[in-house]
């Protein structure tokens, strides 16, 4: 794995590689069928793909469907069989990331917003409400938490 890679990175590269050769031992083995196979690698492809691309603010279905060159329909029919939709799992993961990064010491100089922004979230205001509505505490007092390690309202 490329070395400059930032820990979003690597485990995009790594959840990727695991997508992959599951759905090529399956293949082999022949526990799926072409078209099982094909829906699992647009899965995989739309997955690596959010995570490689989860700073982007505009990311949505249908820049992942136009990147993956299929219909914005087909996305979701392959989300179908995911735990989550396409949106939810954009938001889901970039939740977790901006929750690793406000309780990382090498962006404690960064405002909240500025982190918030780096993930995505287009306005501040808007992230602030949406993350204390998500796991009850404001932004702040998360970071302010988790830099003095003690987590005591994690969702």
């Amino acid at each position: 794995m490329e070395p400059d890679l930032d820990l979003v990175g690597r485990e995009a590269v790594a959840a990727a590689i695991v997508d992959v050769v599951v759905l090529l031992g399956d293949s082999q083995l022949g526990r799926t069928s072409p078209a099982e196979s094909h829906q699992r690698g647009l899965a995989a492809a739309a997955n690596e793909y959010i995570r490689s691309h989860l700073a982007d603010p505009l990311l949505g279905p249908d820049v992942i469907a136009r990147e993956l060159a299929v219909s914005v329909r087909t996305l979701h029919a392959v989300f179908e069989s995911e735990p989550d939709t396409v949106a939810r799992t954009i938001a889901k993961l970039r939740w977790e990331a901006v929750r690793r990064s406000l309780a990382g010491t090498s962006v404690s100089h960064l405002p909240v917003g500025a982190i918030a922004w780096s993930w995505g979230f287009a306005s501040s205001a808007h992230f602030s409400r949406s993350f204390r509505q998500a796991f009850g505490i404001s932004p702040t007092e998360w970071r302010r938490a988790a830099l003095g390690g003690s987590l005591t309202n994690e969702p």
